[in-house]
């Protein structure tokens, strides 16, 4: 029978179905290590499974399938009834696919949650931004406690990011000893799979750890999950977390589902440094082309124009020969440039710098220099007296 529960079913159903069928795990378990001879299978691990724990109840079971194969195997071992292996092979294998259902329900029912937490770091449009957020919604979305997200520097592991739900005083002294000792992965450790094949890992036991070990044990942690941050295709850092204050050991969902997040969060990371650079380059090249255009005018105030011979096919700069402005623009050739004379006209119009920039055909940045130096030249405060004293010289130049 399967745990499956139906849409909209309470969190109260699901663990009473957990529970349920821990219960019938564990009389087959006991007739099993009845029947089987089975030493390995203790009181304690039933009394696990009677509380829901499924990743034992899943262990003990392939334990228990597997004695009971090699059990029917032998064929000629009198102590063993074959028909009464058979029907526990029947019940160990019901069992098996009823809880690995259950496993599998439990991560599709994070998913909408992991979707909505990986939508709220991308707003973060900075790297700061996503560090600061990344811990809390690990916590808030895959079912852990306590999260701790650490950069590579140098073959050390510094805690960038720490998120302790219900204890702040806690999350502080451990970063603060954490930041102290920054810990080096051991090639020996089990965290060493992150690094080479980029896989999160589940760390049932911190006592085989011995990089990763210290700082886990001053955490109190008795186990830990852990799955590496890919940025560009290398590890650009790790994220760890358990489940200490829920007094639930870490299995097989939590490292999934926080390996899920993780691979979200490094996708996150390099589209935030591509929008970064981006952004670099863009400023760079509206400077270069407000630089040109200031230069072009410079060159056209000057008496200066680009010519092609028309010979050779050569370019040069030449002279352009003097510049017949109206009567009314004397006065203002002498102050601004004729661009700028265009820039302020459009001004005087009530245009914006996005609307003169459109008009004019250049990058925004370019008409705030220009607006900058028609305010120097003018000697104005603001826009409105830059007009103010734009529309009095044309009147007088009119006079």
């Amino acid at each position: 029978m399967s745990v499956l529960e139906i849409p909209g079913q309470r969190s109260e159903g699901r663990s009473a179905g957990r529970v349920s069928v821990g219960r019938r795990v564990v009389a087959t378990l006991e007739a099993a290590r009845t029947t089987l001879h089975l030493d390995s299978i203790l009181d304690e691990d039933l009394r696990r499974i009677r509380d829901g724990d499924l990743h034992v109840a899943l262990r003990l079971v392939e334990h228990a399938r597997g004695a009971a194969m090699s059990a029917l195997a032998a064929g000629s071992n009198r102590r063993v009834r074959v028909s009464s292996v058979q029907q526990l092979l029947v019940e160990l294998h019901e069992h098996w696919h009823d809880i690995q259902q259950d496993l599998l329900a439990q991560q599709v029912r994070m998913m909408p949650r992991i979707r909505e937490a990986l939508y709220r770091l991308r707003s973060a449009e900075t790297l700061p931004g996503i560090m600061d957020r990344a811990a809390v919604e690990i916590c808030r979305s895959c079912g852990v406690d306590r999260c701790v997200l650490m950069s590579m520097r140098e073959g050390r592991l510094v805690a960038e990011s720490v998120y302790f739900a219900q204890d702040p005083d806690g999350q502080e002294k451990w970063t603060a000893y954490a930041l102290a000792h920054p810990p080096a992965i051991d090639p020996r450790d089990p965290e060493i799979e992150l690094l080479r094949r980029h896989s999160a890992v589940l760390v049932p036991d911190n006592k085989v750890s011995r990089g990763v070990g210290d700082i886990s044990r001053a955490a109190q942690s008795t186990g830990y999950v852990g799955a590496p941050v890919m940025v560009r295709g290398n590890v650009a850092g790790t994220v760890f977390a358990d489940r200490t204050f829920s007094a639930q050991t870490v299995d097989t969902v939590a490292r999934d589902v926080v390996g899920l997040f993780t691979e979200g969060l490094s996708y996150a990371l390099e589209r935030t440094l591509l929008l970064g650079h981006m952004r670099d380059q863009i400023g760079k090249i509206r400077e270069m082309m407000a630089a040109a255009d200031m230069r072009l005018d410079d060159m056209y105030a000057a008496g200066l124009s680009i010519r092609r011979d028309a010979v050779t096919g050569d370019i040069d700069i030449v002279g352009r020969g003097p510049v017949m402005p109206s009567d009314g623009a004397y006065q203002l050739m002498g102050i601004l440039t004729r661009r700028e004379i265009e820039v302020i006209d459009l001004m005087s119009q009530g245009a914006s710098n996005a609307g003169i920039a459109n008009e004019l055909v250049v990058a925004e940045s370019t008409v705030r220099s220009h607006v900058k130096h028609i305010l120097r030249k003018l000697r104005a405060a603001n826009r409105a007296q830059a007009v103010a004293s734009y529309l009095r010289l044309q009147a007088l130049a009119k006079n």
